[in-house]
């Protein structure tokens, strides 16, 4: 018998962007890069990552699982944040 399995839907404040952005990206209307540094585990500086300043982390009510966040929220509000209003 196969087992069923329930699939919460996507929120709507879900970054849907593959990550790490690309240099030059700019689909997103609301992103914002920003630098990440990272080092190893000796604190040797490895190659720097770009990131957008409103990613978060978002959880699932459902399951418990966690997603990439917008925190400016959905389509809706991320076309507003860029337009200013």
């Amino acid at each position: 018998m196969a087992e069923l399995r329930i699939i919460e839907p996507s929120p709507p404040d879900r970054c849907i962007y593959r990550r790490p952005f690309a240099p030059g990206f700019n689909e997103c209307p609301a992103f914002e890069p920003v630098e990440y540094g990272v080092t190893d585990m000796q604190g040797r500086a490895l190659e720097a990552v770009i990131t957008c300043s409103h990613l978060g982390i978002g959880m699932m009510a459902r399951f418990g699982s966690s997603y990439p966040r917008c925190t400016i929220g959905g389509p809706a509000e991320r076309g507003a944040y860029q337009r200013g209003a």
